[in-house]
Formats: structure tokens, sequence, C-alpha cells
């Protein structure tokens, strides 16, 4: 909705303003990675060799993103008020991630509602490649690869079947 003349009056392909956004957060977080990494070398030495496969571990959720995006970016043409509700949902995924503890100090009965959450398996192996210098479960993590592109592709057939209504909408 931010970019109404690039729908109505020239011809663009939309499908890459949900890219730019990918590549402007990607960028903002390898910034924020970097000034990291020298704090942590700074206070506890190098980190572990493992660390070159944090973007194989991001990977799913770049993917992940990016279908909920394009999907998103198609249906906010739609539902003016989406919006406010993506709000919502951003911040319970915050607080339902195990960004501030770990998933061990969850009692095992209701650690199910972790994994609920899409960001979960990815954060956690960031924290293993990261701090503990652990391998991810490379089946797992196929499996979480496969799923995101699957979903990828599902957000982007999404937008483009939809697309068509943008300028009758906007």
């Amino acid at each position: 909705m931010e970019n109404i003349s690039y729908v109505k009056k020239v011809v663009f392909p939309l499908e890459i303003l949900p890219l730019v956004a990918m590549v402007s957060a990607l960028v903002n977080f390898s910034i924020g990675f970097c000034v990291m990494m020298v704090i942590y070398t700074i206070m506890l030495g190098l980190p572990p060799l493992t660390i070159f496969l944090l973007p194989v571990v991001v990977l799913p959720v770049i993917l992940f993103t990016l279908g909920f995006t394009w999907m998103l970016a198609a249906l906010g043409v739609f539902l003016r008020d989406l919006r406010h509700v993506v709000a919502v949902l951003v911040t319970v995924l915050l607080f339902l991630g195990p960004i501030f503890y770990p998933v061990a100090a969850v009692p095992e009965k209701i650690r199910f509602v972790l994994y609920l959450n899409p960001l979960t398996p990815a954060l956690e192996m960031s924290k293993d490649v990261l701090f503990w210098g652990l391998l991810p479960d490379f089946w797992f993590l196929a499996a979480t690869i496969l799923a995101s592109w699957a979903l990828a592709w599902l957000g982007y057939l999404c937008f483009a079947r939809l697309r068509p209504g943008f300028a009758d909408v906007v």
C-alpha cells in the first residue's frame, strides 16, 4: 500500500518490493551481527568455527519470512486492517519464541507450544552454532529449509494470483 504509484501507473515488477524489504532487513541484521561479534570477541574471545553455518541456519527464516511477506502484501491490499493484526502477531511470536530464555527453561508439558512458533527451530540452531559450537541436526535443518521453501513458493503464488486485482482496489 505504500507504493500505490507503482501499482497504478508504472509497469513494474511488484514481486520485488517484498524482496527489497527482505534485503533491507538482512543489511540491518548483518550490521547488528557484526557489532555483536565485536562485543563477543572482546568479552569472550573468538567464537566457535560453527559460526560459519549461521547463513545456512538463517536460510529457513529468510524463506519463511519472504513467503509470508508476499502473502501478506497481497492480502493487505484487500484487507486494509491486516497490518494491525500482523503487528500483534509479531509481538506474540517474539514472546513465544526462545529469544529471552532457553527452551529447556520451559516445562516439558507445555514445551510443544514453543514449537508452534516457526522461528523456534532457527533460534535454537542459531544459539547452538553461535555460542555453543554445536552442529545443527542436518535432517531437521533440511526439513525446515524444504518447508520454508514451499511456504515461499506458496506466498509467491498467492501474490501472483491476487496481483491482477491490485490496481482495482488501490
